[in-house]
């Protein structure tokens, strides 16, 4: 979210009779983050006098939000892993055995919170002391939580296909198996009497 990071003039995006709130937001990646360079808001009834327009009805109450990105004309895209499938093999946590333990390491989460401050009071850096936290809670999960085992090889595709129909039987799995077999071949098949 862009709102409140970027310099700029950072209004709140809605003022009405009934109040003002932020309802509007910028949002960009975070990777692209130090690009945006200012993010202002202008509010509609500013903008009317400052145009000199002759507004007959009534102001909007949202406001308008420009923001600066600074893009380099030759912006270079990584293409060495085009078509290459993405890991994900991130492990995943049996949140039901949750330990009583985690979050236990004083020491540790005290080198995180001074690591977080420094963030703050130096460099006034919000996205790395969210980095440093977010740190902290997967070093503890992969350090304290149980890992849920995911099978693997033909038998993690036997799944059955209506789980809470009682009706559903192994016999009905494999009919329909087979019919998505031929369903498949049909739609690949370009000669229809073969089939």
């Amino acid at each position: 979210m862009l709102n409140g990071r970027a310099d700029g003039n950072n209004d709140f995006t809605c003022v009405s009779k009934r109040g003002r709130s932020v309802v509007d937001y910028v949002f960009t990646p975070h990777e692209q983050l130090d690009m945006c360079t200012s993010c202002d808001v202008y509010l509609m009834s500013d903008l009317i006098v400052d145009t000199g327009l002759n507004f007959e009805k009534s102001v909007p109450d949202h406001g308008l939000i420009v923001w600066t990105v600074n893009v380099k004309k030759d912006t270079a895209c990584d293409t060495s892993r085009l078509g290459q499938v993405p890991n994900t093999d991130r492990p995943r946590f049996n949140l039901k055995r949750f330990p009583l333990n985690f979050l236990d390491n004083n020491t540790h989460i005290q080198d995180t919170i001074d690591k977080i401050e420094h963030e703050l009071v130096t460099n006034k850096d919000v996205n790395s002391a969210y980095t440093e936290f977010v740190t902290l809670i997967e070093k503890e999960m992969k350090d304290t939580v149980p890992v849920l085992k995911t099978p693997t090889g033909p038998s993690s595709n036997k799944r059955k296909k209506s789980f809470r129909k009682p009706y559903w039987t192994e016999e009905l799995t494999s009919l329909w198996n087979k019919v998505c077999i031929k369903e498949k071949q049909w739609l690949k098949c370009k000669n229809f009497t073969k089939l």
